[in-house]
């Protein structure tokens, strides 16, 4: 399970690693039970949610509060020309064959740009 910070209906930031260095956060809580803890701390600005999500959730994708468990969660669309990494939460080019410089996203990689 992973915790992020929730912003303007987008998981903008994985903070899982923050919250599981908290005083009180179990490895054997129940979602229901790290909610609780989550809704009671203080977000960085207002509307801004912590939330629980599932392992396969990556920052960037969509939230919707309207929803419940893991619906709440919307993976994203690429644009036409490219697809999406699940295992990675990367786009990259759908064809023609990438520089051996490029990661999966077209970004530079090893120190090349």
């Amino acid at each position: 399970m992973k915790v992020f910070l929730v912003r303007g209906g987008s998981c903008a930031e994985d903070v899982t690693d923050a919250v599981r260095a908290m005083p009180g956060i179990g490895a054997g809580m129940t979602a229901e039970e790290l909610e609780g803890i989550l809704a009671r701390i203080p977000v960085p600005i207002a509307g801004d949610r912590y939330v629980s999500a599932p392992d396969r959730v990556w920052p960037g994708w969509g939230f919707d509060p309207g929803k419940s468990g893991d619906e709440r969660f919307i993976k994203p669309r690429p644009p036409a020309g490219w697809r999406y990494d699940d295992k990675s939460g990367t786009l990259y080019r759908a064809e023609g064959r990438r520089d051996e410089t490029e990661g999966p996203s077209g970004c530079g990689v090893g120190g090349k740009t």
